[in-house]
């Protein structure tokens, strides 16, 4: 058994822990935020693609001779946002879909011609870069309702990763 002075001592102690501890979540509660201070953590873990303008302006080349409709060149950009790492982007493959079939046609951008265009393709950690596109699907016929992209990021172990986005056209 313990002396009364050892309990004592030891008492003591416990209530100053606890009166220390007490104190500072009720001082914790009296901080102020600043007006535009984030109450939430935005940071992305992973990369994100998307398409603007959006809705994509449907608006047909002047001059340019079809045998039957019009040809359609859109112009948009790709802004891709990289996550914690390091992201490459490999490929896009933009998908025009008109409502006659499933799918549509498709354009394959590769890497090549993205820094062609564009100079680097790999997107630093935390930051974002804008792809200036300009697809080129030749003469069509129907109007298109939407282009579905799919962009093909490399992280830095070699792991690919693709990214589906999609833009109304009108």
């Amino acid at each position: 058994m313990k002396s009364l002075p050892t309990l004592r001592k030891g008492a003591v102690h416990a209530v100053a822990v606890l009166s220390i501890g007490l104190v500072g979540l009720l001082t914790a509660g009296c901080y102020d935020l600043p007006e535009n201070a984030p109450m939430l953590n935005r940071a992305s873990f992973t990369p994100a693609v998307v398409l603007e303008p959006t809705p994509i302006r449907l608006s047909p080349l002047a001059g340019a001779l079809c045998p039957v409709g019009f040809p359609f060149n859109p112009a948009f950009h790709l802004i891709v946002t990289a996550g914690v790492h390091d992201v490459t982007l490999d490929s896009v493959t933009i998908h025009m879909v008109d409502g006659t079939n499933l799918g549509g046609p498709s354009i394959v951008i590769p890497r090549p011609q993205l820094a062609d265009r564009s100079g680097s393709t790999v997107i630093l950690a935390g930051s974002t870069r804008d792809f200036a596109l300009n697809p080129d699907f030749g003469c069509i016929a129907t109007t298109p309702v939407l282009l579905n992209g799919s962009a093909v990021l490399i992280d830095q172990r070699g792991t690919p990763q693709t990214i589906v986005v999609q833009g109304r056209v009108q």
